[in-house]
């Protein structure tokens, strides 16, 4: 498998319904597919991506709280359970253009020396990086995948693509290959216990003047327990 794209879900299956279809249908012949991660949605995406029956599209539930989401965690679980070589995180409310993956994945395959895809710019309230990077698999796990010590809203993506630059060269896709769904913040934050975004943010970013090794117990496997990770706390199709 050339690439997977994993998407977190927790209550925004409004907007993975507009979205998902621009994932799935990319203009490329590389091999790929998606992976949505229901974060114990409220929604039960699981379930609606069950009835949506497309062959590239693939789903796992991770039994977390009801009313608790970590990011980074949700991530690192769809990224252990993907297939593809190269990892593209991209958010729920986030549209990509047709050729964003075959622009990403060609330019990759080409020059072994860049190691992942992502934008940095901040511009108009915008998402950093538009809510979608890429990434080798091997890098996502030498860097030890997101950090999971981060809490509430924030910091965790910026902190990754920090790393990543550290970790080799970045390939910065255009702009207008991709454009994130406008909504408030009360969709942010809803199931994060701090209700202010700017504040988890400045403490999450902060911490990293303090961080030893990255996930130093283990990453994506919180909810793990002596018996099969995938076997028990996952289901999938």
């Amino acid at each position: 498998m050339d690439a997977s794209f994993v998407i977190p879900v927790k209550g925004r299956l409004k907007h993975l319904k507009e979205t998902i279809v621009s994932k799935l249908e990319q203009e490329t012949e590389f091999n790929f597919e998606v992976l949505v991660v229901d974060y114990n949605c409220p929604d039960k995406t699981d379930n609606w991506c069950r009835k949506h029956k497309h062959p590239k599209l693939r789903s796992i539930t991770v039994p977390a709280p009801i009313d608790y989401f970590n990011n980074s965690h949700c991530r690192n679980v769809g990224a252990l359970y993907a297939d593809g070589d190269i990892l593209c995180f991209s958010d729920a409310d986030c549209f990509l253009d047709p050729d964003w993956l075959g622009y990403v994945l060609d330019t990759m395959k080409q020059d072994l020396s860049i190691v992942g895809a992502g934008n940095d710019f901040m511009e108009d309230d915008d998402q950093l990086g538009r809510g979608t990077w890429a990434v080798r698999k091997t890098v996502w796990r030498r860097l030890r995948g997101y950090d999971e010590t981060m809490e509430g809203w924030g910091g965790e993506e910026l902190d990754f693509f920090w790393r990543m630059k550290r970790a080799g060269n970045i390939l910065a896709f255009p702009r207008e290959y991709a454009w994130t769904i406008k909504h408030g913040d009360e969709e942010r934050i809803k199931y994060y216990d701090c209700k202010n975004k700017h504040t988890t943010n400045m403490i999450n970013l902060r911490s990293l003047g303090m961080r030893g090794t990255v996930n130093p117990n283990g990453f994506g496997d919180k909810y793990k327990n002596t018996k099969s990770f995938r076997d028990n706390y996952l289901t999938s199709h």
